[in-house]
Formats: C-alpha cells, structure tokens, sequence
C-alpha cells in the first residue's frame, strides 16, 4: 500500500497476491512485464519455515525498471539484518559493504542454495548438488530466499 500510494503509476506484484502453481505465477509474470517500472514483494520469504518455527525468514522488495532488477531489499527480522543492492552500486548488509569470500578455488568454497518448492525442479538441483559436492569444500541447503538469491 505505501509503495503504491508513493508510486501510484509503477506495478505491484506480490507472491500472496498470485494464485497457487506454476500456470498463474507465468501469467501474473506475464501481465506484469507491460510495466515500466515494476515492485516484486514477499512479505515473508520463508512461509514454510515461518509456519515450522524455524527462524529463517525474511521480507523481500524488488524493483525492475524495463523489466531489469535495479534494487534489491531483504529484512530478517530474527537477526535485524537488512540487505540491500542498487544496480552499479554495490550490496550492503546493515550499512556495511558486503563482499564475496576470498576463496580462491571451489574446493574451498561453501556453496549455498535451497530446496526448491517446484517438483520439476527437484532433479536438476540434485544434479547440480551431486556434481559439486566433491568439489567443493561443502555444500549447505537452508531453504531461505536471501541465500539463494
């Protein structure tokens, strides 16, 4: 509601406000691409893990302008984290710059990622999990949006 009382001529897609599968996250997808500048918002990325208790969770804000991201925001309130990333400008974690580990091969690297809710996804991410497990230094599924991203 702030967003679009603030800009009232962007477009707004929130997850809660598509229905469930894959046919209308295409079509809300779809719709959405007419707009010059468009909001993307999760208000709790991690609705799984919120409803089990588990303290990984987050809000999520986007904003595309011409259908490329340009600003990235992602709050955790558990650990009163705030994310944030402009196109060309860099992210930054509570204020402070953020920047990729310093490891210098894959196999000292932890590689992150989740467990994706699509079953036609399940394959392909096992793939890809099996064929870096061996070479990389480990390899964690938290199944949290802002990991993944």
């Amino acid at each position: 509601k702030i967003i679009l009382e603030a800009y009232p001529a962007h477009g707004f897609l929130g997850e809660e406000s598509v229905a469930p599968g894959a046919d209308a996250s295409q079509i809300a997808l779809q719709e959405a691409r007419d707009n010059e500048w468009l909001w993307i918002v999760d208000p709790i990325d991690g609705t799984t893990n919120f409803a089990s208790g588990m303290p990984l969770v987050g809000t999520i804000i986007g904003l595309a302008h011409k259908g490329k991201m340009v600003l990235g925001v992602i709050y955790d309130p558990f650990n009163d984290e705030l994310f944030e990333a402009i196109l060309d400008n860099g992210a930054f974690v509570n204020g402070k710059r953020m920047q990729v580990s310093d490891a210098a091969s894959l196999s000292r690297s932890v590689v992150y990622t989740g467990s994706p809710p699509n079953p036609r996804s399940i394959a392909p991410t096992l793939r890809s999990v099996h064929a870096l497990m061996p070479r990389a230094r480990t390899i964690r599924m938290l199944g949290r949006g802002r990991e993944e991203a």
